[in-house]
């Protein structure tokens, strides 16, 4: 079982670090923490399109049920195959492997076409952007946050 000597450097809020602890992470117990936070983010999905699902069956938004269906059949594919590039550990070909800027920008894009979908309920589903947002605050670095964001 490989091992890797992974540095954690905690920043202040001016960009300068004031902390630097060192311990052993396996290359296992890494991808396993890398899967929980997948599976963090395959359940936020979730719970947005449970919450589309019942806008659109309460008559809350008029929505078509033909893009209703292809759309989450497209939300849940895209989460099956990185599911699986989790769980085969093709992730680890990437240069990072948690592939957090890549999730992100995946949901940003989802939920544009989300958004525009909505008619009435745009409003109210805006707030997911910032749950979106803060699933890479803590992970991407500055340059990489701020694209997303924009």
């Amino acid at each position: 079982m490989a091992s890797h000597l992974c540095t954690v450097t905690v920043q202040s809020g001016d960009g300068f670090p004031f902390s630097t602890a060192s311990l052993r992470v396996t290359e296992s117990a890494l991808q396993h923490l890398l899967i929980k936070r997948f599976s963090l983010a395959a359940c936020t999905y979730a719970l947005v399109l449970v919450l589309v699902w019942v806008a659109i069956l309460t008559q809350y938004c008029s929505v078509s049920l033909v893009t209703t269906v292809g759309s989450t059949c497209l939300v849940v594919v895209s989460q099956g195959v990185l599911c699986w590039v989790f769980r085969s550990g093709t992730n680890q070909r990437f240069r990072d492997p948690s592939l957090t800027e890549f999730q992100v920008l995946l949901a940003v894009a989802w939920h544009t076409w989300l958004i525009a979908n909505l008619e009435v309920a745009r409003g109210t589903f805006m707030v997911v952007y910032v749950l979106i947002l803060l699933f890479g605050v803590f992970h991407l670095p500055r340059l990489a946050f701020v694209r997303c964001a924009l």
